[in-house]
């Protein structure tokens, strides 16, 4: 794998590439450290060059989708309290 040694470090932290904790290290393994300093190693069997660019854009898309659907949330969370807003206001007219 010629991809540079970072960007998968970087790709194993944000979670897009899977780590697994460190029983033995071995001179060509990738190790990073999580948030709680424990050493992983980054699994990259079979993950080739051309397989990175489609990885990011899968995470993105996730992250997308969960945006969506929390504004689409947010909209008829909104919606609801103006109409209930707009009832009580008309019943207290009358």
């Amino acid at each position: 794998m010629k991809t540079d040694i970072n960007i998968i470090k970087r790709l194993a932290r944000m979670g897009v590439l899977d780590t697994e904790p460190v029983k033995y290290k071995k001179d060509d393994d990738i190790i990073i450290k999580n948030d709680m300093e424990e050493e992983q190693k980054v699994i990259i069997d079979n993950i080739t060059d051309e397989d990175l660019p489609l990885l990011v854009a899968m995470k993105q898309l996730e992250y997308i989708k969960t945006i969506r659907s929390i504004v689409k949330f947010s909209f008829v969370c909104g919606l609801v309290a103006a109409g209930i807003w707009l009832l009580l206001f008309l019943i207290s007219i009358s």
